[in-house]
C-alpha cells in the first residue's frame, strides 16, 4: 500500500479489514473463509451442532466469546476506524510494537495522531482526520508503511 492510498482512504469497513489484517495480526483461515485473529479455534470447536440445538440457540448469534465479537456464526471484524473503543485496541496492539502513540485534538477540531517507536527517536505516522479513531487508524498504517520501508 502507498503513502497516498493510506491518506485517501475513509472510515468504514475496508479500512477495518485492512486494520485487522495489518495492524491486528488477522489472517486468512480457510476453514472460516474470512480473516480470523491469530490463534483463533477452528469453527468445529466453537460450538457443536449438539450444543446449539440442545442450549436452543438460533445459527445466528450476536455476542462476544474470547474478546472476539462475533456477527451470525463468524468473528466479527470491529469497526477500529469509527468506533472509539475498537480504535482503542489498535494503540495497544501499537505500543506492544514499541510505537508510543500521541493524540491530540486540534483547535480545528481535527485530531492529531502520531506514532514515535523507542528504538528511535523520530516520529512517524503523523495524520490529521476528522475524528480521532481515523487519525489512529490511518497514522497506524503510515507507522507500518514507514517502518517498512
Amino acid at each position: 500500500m502507498k503513502r497516498y492510498e493510506i491518506l485517501d482512504m475513509s472510515p468504514g469497513r475496508e479500512l477495518d479489514f485492512i486494520i485487522a489484517r495489518d495492524i491486528m495480526g488477522w489472517t486468512y483461515d480457510e476453514e472460516w473463509g474470512q480473516i480470523v485473529p491469530q490463534g483463533h479455534c477452528k469453527p468445529s470447536e466453537l460450538w457443536s451442532e449438539y450444543e446449539w440445538s440442545e442450549k436452543g440457540y438460533s445459527r445466528h448469534p450476536v455476542g462476544m466469546m474470547g474478546g472476539v465479537a462475533y456477527m451470525g456464526d463468524k468473528p466479527h471484524i470491529r469497526e477500529y476506524s469509527t468506533d472509539i473503543a475498537d480504535a482503542w485496541m489498535v494503540i495497544e496492539e501499537t505500543r506492544k510494537r514499541g510505537w508510543n502513540p500521541y493524540i491530540e485534538g486540534s483547535i480545528f477540531g481535527k485530531w492529531i495522531c502520531m506514532f514515535q517507536d523507542i528504538h528511535s527517536p523520530n516520529s512517524t505516522g503523523r495524520i490529521l482526520a476528522d475524528t480521532a479513531p481515523l487519525a489512529i487508524c490511518l497514522a497506524a498504517l503510515l507507522t507500518l508503511l514507514e517502518k517498512e520501508n
